[in-house]
Order: C-alpha cells, then sequence, then structure tokens
C-alpha cells in the first residue's frame, strides 16, 4: 500500500502569520525559495516531506502523520 501525505496550507499560513513572519521570512529560515512556500500556501502543491519538515521546524510546531484506511484513521505518528 503507496503511503500519501497531506498537510493543511492552511495551518502553515496561520502559523506563519500568527509570528508575524512574511513569506520571505519562512523561505529563508527553510532554505526554500518563497515561491515554494506560496505554492504550498494556495494548495498548488503540498511540497515533499523534507521541505514541510522544515517549514513546520521553523515555526516551531510538530507534524502529524495520519494513516486512513476506508475512512478510518488506522494509526498516528508525531514529528518534530
Amino acid at each position: 500500500m503507496q503511503k500519501k501525505y497531506y498537510w493543511h496550507q492552511k495551518i502553515i499560513t496561520e502559523l506563519r502569520q500568527e509570528r508575524g513572519m512574511t513569506q520571505a521570512d519562512l523561505a529563508q529560515l527553510c532554505d526554500v525559495s518563497v515561491n515554494t512556500i506560496g505554492k504550498i500556501e494556495s494548495g498548488i502543491t503540498i511540497g515533499n516531506f523534507d521541505t514541510v519538515d522544515k517549514i513546520f521546524n521553523a515555526l516551531n510546531h510538530e507534524i502529524e502523520i495520519i494513516e486512513v484506511e476506508n475512512g478510518e484513521k488506522t494509526t498516528s505518528e508525531r514529528y518534530h
């Protein structure tokens, strides 16, 4: 079974704004382009795990990975 990972773009935007950061500020902390941050926040891309991990680390926030099978949560892992 192939795993699919989803992150909610709205969370990234809200956390960034709560911390008074611009997309450029966050991009610099994560060593990614402003374009990448913008695409993730707007939902154009979900980003790869490494990029999203950098973003959540820069925002000092955990990532929770939830596996769902047939609409039911099967496992959950937290990363920080």
